[in-house]
Formats: C-alpha cells, structure tokens, sequence
C-alpha cells in the first residue's frame, strides 16, 4: 500500500477505520511524501504530533479528523514547545477535544475561514458548552463556525451558556443537531 501511496499525484486522501495503531499511523504518515494533496481525512486515532508533522510537509487546505465510537482518540502530553504554522489549512472539522489539542501543537493563517466542531458527551460531564468555547477563542479570527451536537446529547442543558464570559469571533455560526 505504502509503495502504491509514495509520491502519488492524489488531491484527497481518505484514510479511516484502518484499525492502524498510534505507532502504525506515524510510521505510515512519515513516509508519505504527496506533494498534491489538497483534502486529507484521518480518524481520530492519529497521533496530534504525528498529523502536525504531516501538514507542514504538506499543502492540506482541508483536515477531517473523524471519530468511531469503538475506539477513543490519543491521549497527547501537552509539553511546551514551539507551535507549528500551518498556513495552507483552511479547513478543519474534528471533534473539539482534538481541535484543542490540536491548538496546542500548531498555528494557522488568520482570518481562518472554516471551523467544524463536532460535540460528542463525556462521560461525567455535564456541560459541553465550556469546551467550545475554549476551542473557538483559538481562532482569533473566524469566518465559519458549524457546530454538530450528537444525537446521543439526549438533553440540551448540555450546550447550556454558564454565566463565565466567553467570545466567539466567528462571522458566521451554523449549529446542527443531529437525530
């Protein structure tokens, strides 16, 4: 696969439910080299550092990282370190504890045009709204929020807005609940 993948003029790549473990997937993701790709879909449990590393050898305007839910995404030592720009990425939908881990790890061009946070419950908690807010104010500069709620979010009090003060600067918010 790796030798059919290496150097391949692909503008969208699609790589999810492999079953790839954190190690197989930096394996595979350093040793791919396409210079064309445009669009790359991961699942959830590619390593944070290991997919920063392969955006900035890469011109990825779009990133989905999804998620499965036979499987929890990595855990990430946030040690401090220098963030990574990534100024081709325009576009990235992912769940919102990946986008804020992510935001640990790298930076991107401002104004960011699109932002798709998808809120999924945790276990024990009790309101998502706090993470999303946390997540947002990462991009000082928005143009598109869209903001998916899981059906399994079965009472809305979890997107309830607790009295702290938050900002989101998006021009644009979009919210879907799904059923």
């Amino acid at each position: 696969m790796i030798t059919a993948l290496h150097n391949a003029p692909l503008q969208h790549l699609a790589l999810t439910n492999t079953g790839l473990t954190p190690a197989e997937w930096t394996a595979l993701m350093a040793s791919l080299k396409l210079p064309q790709l445009n669009v790359l879909e991961v699942e959830a449990r590619c390593p944070i550092p290991t997919l920063i590393s392969f955006l900035s050898r890469h011109q990825v305007q779009e990133l989905h990282v999804s998620f499965n839910k036979h499987h929890s995404t990595s855990k990430v030592k946030l040690c401090p370190r220098p963030r990574t720009f990534i100024p081709s990425l325009v576009t990235l939908n992912a769940l919102v504890e990946v986008i804020t881990t992510m935001m640990h790890f790298m930076d991107v061009s401002k104004p960011f045009p699109s932002l798709a946070i998808q809120l999924r419950p945790l276990s024990g908690q009790h309101c998502v709204f706090p993470m999303l807010m946390d997540c947002t104010e990462k991009f000082q500069e928005l143009e598109e929020l869209q903001i998916t709620v899981e059906n399994d979010i079965n009472d809305l009090a979890v997107c309830a807005v607790p009295d702290d003060e938050h900002v989101c600067s998006a021009k644009c918010v979009v919210l879907h609940l799904l059923e």
